[in-house]
């Protein structure tokens, strides 16, 4: 039984592979961007976190856990990254039963996404189970990566769990390092493994200020200050069509006349909201001190 289940997985990882391996398939992916995000806020999602393990896992709430592991493995200072977190734990950080979240980390440590370093002691506050995540441990000027505000990983998708589409607009828009993008909702759902159906509601919701915040108020009542509104959309005809360019709001793509790549920095708006520092400096990495930019991958 495993072994089928492991050779359909293997099946799935050949056809996802070579379906989405395409779609950005130049070198000009690897451009240089200039990161003007203090280092806290924003984790580097690598490319074939997007390209390989979100479209191979079953459920929006694995894909968030996976997005939630990587985002702590990768603000770890552990050369291992890993991750000391008990069920409960992880039920509290996606809000959602526990017993769901299980079946989940079955799933993710199937499929080797996530490893499982101890198991911890029952009921124990202090030993707590341990978990890997391989894809976050790599070199940064080597790899292909996305600057992703930390906020889209752990405050969106726990208030409402199709954001987690987000994350994925916020790589499609830094390939083009333009404030917007223009995927199709095929596209969407094939990065997803999403129906069709289910990108539309997402992108309906999000992607309207009234509907987005009447969503708030309807979770959380009158007086809740809701999550800034996360998408614009933005409509325009060419040819006879109706085309849509989507812009994640949190995000600000500025050039220069002196330096030929851009940098990207957080929106103000989002930047009070989740107390974040406006930065006019590059962040550094953390181990080298060099400016964090892309490598040629």
């Amino acid at each position: 039984m495993m072994r089928a289940a492991h050779r359909s997985h293997e099946d799935n990882y050949t056809q996802n592979r070579s379906r989405f391996h395409n779609a950005f398939a130049s070198r000009d992916e690897a451009r240089p961007v200039r990161v003007m995000i203090p280092p806290k806020y924003w984790t580097a999602v690598r490319r074939v976190v997007f390209d390989d393990v979100l479209p191979n896992i079953s459920s929006t709430l694995g894909q968030i856990l996976y997005l939630l592991f990587y985002d702590a493995a990768w603000h770890t200072f552990s050369d291992e990254k890993a991750v000391n977190a008990s069920i409960a734990q992880l039920s509290r950080w996606t809000n959602a039963d526990w017993r769901s979240v299980n079946k989940c980390l079955s799933e993710l440590t199937q499929k080797r996404f996530v490893h499982c370093v101890s198991s911890g002691t029952s009921r124990s506050r202090s030993d707590v189970p341990c978990w890997r995540v391989p894809l976050a441990q790599f070199d940064m000027t080597r790899e292909i990566w996305t600057p992703v505000p930390r906020f889209l990983i752990r405050e969106y998708p726990r208030f409402y769990p199709n954001a987690v589409l987000l994350v994925v607009l916020t790589w499609i828009q830094d390939r083009g390092h333009h404030e917007y993008s223009w995927p199709g909702v095929s596209f969407l759902a094939g990065c997803t493994n999403w129906s069709a159906r289910k990108v539309y509601g997402a992108l309906h919701i999000m992607g309207h200020q009234k509907k987005w915040e009447s969503l708030g108020k309807a979770a959380h009542g009158c007086d809740a200050v809701p999550l800034p509104w996360p998408l614009e959309i933005i409509y325009s005809h060419r040819n006879g069509q109706t085309v849509r360019h989507f812009r994640v709001r949190a995000l600000k793509y500025e050039r220069t006349a002196i330096r030929k790549w851009p940098s990207v920095y957080l929106d103000p708006e989002f930047a009070q909201r989740f107390k974040a520092e406006l930065s006019n400096e590059p962040t550094r990495d953390a181990k080298n001190g060099l400016e964090t930019e892309r490598g040629d991958g």
